[in-house]
């Protein structure tokens, strides 16, 4: 699959490579990936950051923001993925606590994010105002 401005990617494989030739600890490790090992970390993050309710951003933005958040996105992905893959299995299954030795962890079923924290921070311009409201009322 090509990455496709505008369709699936808001960076070029280019855009990429320059911030992470300027990213302690990191460019050694990303220069050695093929282009089509970052093609699939930029789409897959592309795809995270789109599915999240929290924002909106329209397939054509080209601030620095955005490409910075998919660019870390695809990164934390390369790091991270066979952690996060465990954790989404528990979470699916319904696993709300587990403990193993002195390490433990909680999860609140159908709350949070995949995306860290920090790609969150480069994202705030484009939350979502999205106000939702939950109306009761009784039925004779």
């Amino acid at each position: 699959m090509a990455l496709i401005i505008g369709t699936n990617s808001w960076v070029t494989i280019a855009e990429a490579d320059s911030y992470m030739s300027e990213k302690w600890n990191a460019s050694a490790t990303w220069e050695a990936l093929e282009d089509s090992e970052k093609t699939q970390l930029l789409i897959t993050a592309y795809r995270w950051i789109n599915s999240d309710d929290r924002y909106e951003i329209s397939a054509d933005e080209d601030s620095d923001g955005v490409k910075f958040a998919q660019i870390e996105t695809g990164w934390y992905i390369y790091q991270y993925n066979d952690e996060i893959e465990k954790r989404m299995s528990l979470q699916a299954q319904g696993v709300q606590d587990f403990d193993v030795s002195k390490f433990s962890e909680s999860y609140k079923i159908g709350v949070g994010s995949r995306l860290p924290d920090f790609v969150g921070g480069l994202l705030d311009d484009f939350e979502s105002n999205t106000v939702v409201t939950t109306l009761t009322r009784e039925l004779d």
